[in-house]
């Protein structure tokens, strides 16, 4: 393959590959549909092959050792899995970090996964409890003003609060809770 189709819309251009070559990815984020759609299939075909694939490929993605410290997240729109060396390749840095869209696939990832979703999901708890709530309508959106970009837009609001109530229903961890309670209250203006 000489050259290569551009990135998804909303996705960043990827570095070249290994050698300079193509970069050959999968990224989860965008490829959640997929997933979604073979679990779907179980029900239609009555044929378990196609949930034991998607479970084969988002439970690989999750235990992967980049997890292991709970740095990044893998729904984040920065994530992509290289198809030809078999690791994970980002476009930016850990800070940076957000949701490309609502990741609807919790549930099967603490089925699959249950250590490395909570720490995942705890991850991003702790930047809510640590990092600065900026506002895209102060004009910190651009710039960021400093703040994570999780904590800026409304819309990664929505995201965080589906991961911590799907967090709570896996965990029974209460703090998820609070945490929820935490950012309507920063987002509202309140002190805490």
């Amino acid at each position: 393959m000489k050259f290569r189709p551009a990135a998804p819309q909303g996705a960043d251009e990827l570095p070249a590959g290994p050698g300079g070559g193509p970069l050959v990815v999968a990224s989860p984020p965008i490829d959640q549909n997929l997933l979604r759609l073979l679990y779907f299939l179980v029900g239609l075909s009555g044929e378990d092959r196609y949930g034991r694939a998607a479970d084969e490929g988002l439970r690989a993605f999750l235990k992967h050792p980049t997890w292991e410290d709970a740095q990044r997240m893998p729904c984040s729109r920065h994530a992509f899995w290289n198809v030809n060396t078999d690791e994970v390749v980002w476009t930016a840095e850990p800070d940076t970090d957000e949701f490309f869209g609502p990741w609807m696939l919790w549930e099967a990832c603490f089925r699959l996964a249950p250590d490395e979703s909570r720490r995942i999901t705890e991850r991003m708890r702790k930047i809510v409890l640590t990092e600065p709530l900026a506002s895209a309508a102060s004009g910190q959106g651009d710039a960021r003003g400093g703040a994570h970009p999780l904590l800026i837009w409304p819309r990664q609001h929505g995201f965080l609060i589906r991961t911590w109530a799907e967090a709570y229903a896996h965990t029974r961890d209460r703090a998820f809770l609070s945490t929820i309670e935490v950012l309507l209250n920063r987002a509202q203006g309140k002190s805490q």
